[in-house]
């Protein structure tokens, strides 16, 4: 009797699942897949879901992949979680692609080949101090231990070009380390070029900009190993899509991407010459 019970049920499954391949939609659905994309907080928050909610949308559509939006509310947290492959896909800074920080094996799939990432080094407006050789046992603010722009080539610059160790403080920003500078929590500051530019007036008129570092790749859109190498290549071909439309142009501009070009590994493999880990804070 046990048998025939078993055998019924064991034909009942078979049938359902047949049935069930028969309706359209029902093993697309199965089958459907929403990939995670971090995105590197380097604005505050609602003006980066503001500038990626469109991106994001336009890849989908272009690309057929489901994608979700996960962040973190400070850089220290988002890198953590890279680390940690929390991130199917991730927008991310170019020093975690370096063979030591990337113990995940994220892939770089494209970033803005038109320009080059810089950092630069900024007192307040009303400070005696000229110059970067000045700044020894300065308090300086930063946006994290691990931005490399920002943080990381600013130091590094400090130490090998003018012989300058400071006294770092780390805030939640590029945007934080101006307020900091500018409402004098902080002898200095250093924050990527870029972010010059966005803030209000009334923070622009009272810094100064007293070093520019040199140039390194910008940050990639890169892939865990663990995606389907079909979802990777699709991803990267609707980015890339984005950047030969207008419409595409203006959605990558606010990132900022200027020119949106295929990138690889090989971009990133430079920044071991530089030995950053040595300003990591060791805990």
């Amino acid at each position: 009797m046990r048998y025939l019970r078993n055998l019924f049920f064991s034909v009942l499954s078979a049938l359902l699942l047949a049935v069930s391949a028969m309706i359209p939609g029902t093993q697309a659905a199965a089958e459907t897949q929403t990939y995670s994309i971090g995105i590197l907080p380097q604005f505050e928050a609602r003006k980066l879901k503001a500038i990626w909610e469109p991106i994001i949308t336009a890849v989908e559509k272009e690309s057929g992949v489901s994608l979700v939006v996960r962040g973190a509310p400070t850089l220290q947290a988002f890198f953590k979680q890279y680390k940690d492959g929390d991130f199917d896909f991730a927008y991310m800074n170019p020093f975690y692609f370096t063979k030591a920080r990337n113990p995940q094996g994220y892939v770089p799939l494209v970033r803005d080949t038109g320009r080059m990432l810089q950092g630069i080094i900024v007192v307040h407006k009303d400070s005696p101090i000229q110059g970067p050789a000045e700044l020894q046992d300065k308090v300086m603010a930063f946006p994290a231990p691990q931005s490399l722009a920002a943080t990381l080539l600013p130091r590094a610059e400090l130490m090998d070009k003018f012989g300058v160790t400071v006294k770092p403080k780390f805030v939640r920003n590029c945007s934080s380390v101006y307020y900091n500078v500018a409402f004098l929590q902080a002898e200095a500051g250093a924050t990527m070029k870029m972010a010059l530019g966005k803030q209000p007036d009334e923070i622009k008129s009272a810094v100064r900009v007293i070093h520019t570092t040199g140039k390194l790749p910008t940050q990639p859109v890169a892939a865990h190993p663990r995606v389907p190498a079909e979802v990777t290549e699709k991803i990267r071909a609707a980015f890339l899509a984005l950047g030969k439309t207008e419409e595409g142009k203006k959605l990558l501009k606010p990132i900022p991407m200027k020119k949106i070009g295929a990138t690889s590994q090989a971009d990133y493999d430079r920044l071991e010459a530089l030995k950053l880990d040595r300003f990591l804070e060791k805990k």
